[in-house]
């Protein structure tokens, strides 16, 4: 497997609805996706990241070159620090730098119950430091 699979909704500005979570073993971490798969979540919308190199997306997610990327960079980190997001992706990038993996998937809409089944199945295969992100937030779901 590669250090990551980076979808195409890690390349912009953070999405609108996503859920992220820590899984440790790599089976584990196949079988949610395997069931994120059969909740109907296109491949397109899950990125797993691990090792180093996932830990580098996570850590320069949405940046572009150049003085534009560098203002948008100051700007995310601003926002991002308003919060507790920062802390968040600190945690998501040393669980990836410690060969865990981290699950992100991109959620459709706002519906709680779709959510909530992510959730589980993040959960059920041991996922930990589980977040929903909406538009203005970043929600700790289980720590």
């Amino acid at each position: 497997m590669a250090d990551v699979n980076r979808a195409t909704f890690l390349e912009g500005p953070r999405p609108d609805n996503f859920m992220a979570g820590v899984i440790n073993d790599q089976q584990q971490m196949e079988l949610v996706v395997n069931e994120l798969r059969s909740l109907g979540f296109p491949e397109e919308s899950i990125a797993v990241l691990h090792g180093e190199s996932g830990a580098d997306a996570l850590r320069h997610r949405g940046e572009q070159p150049g003085v534009t990327g560098f203002f948008q960079g100051i700007l995310a980190r601003f926002r991002e620090a308003a919060g507790n997001e920062l802390e968040n992706i600190q945690q998501h990038v040393e669980a990836a730098e410690r060969g865990n993996y981290v699950v992100a998937v991109l959620l459709p809409n706002t519906d709680v119950e779709l959510s909530e089944k992510v959730r589980q199945s993040l959960k059920s295969h041991g996922g930990y430091n589980i977040v929903l992100g909406r538009r203005n937030s970043l929600q700790t779901l289980d720590a």
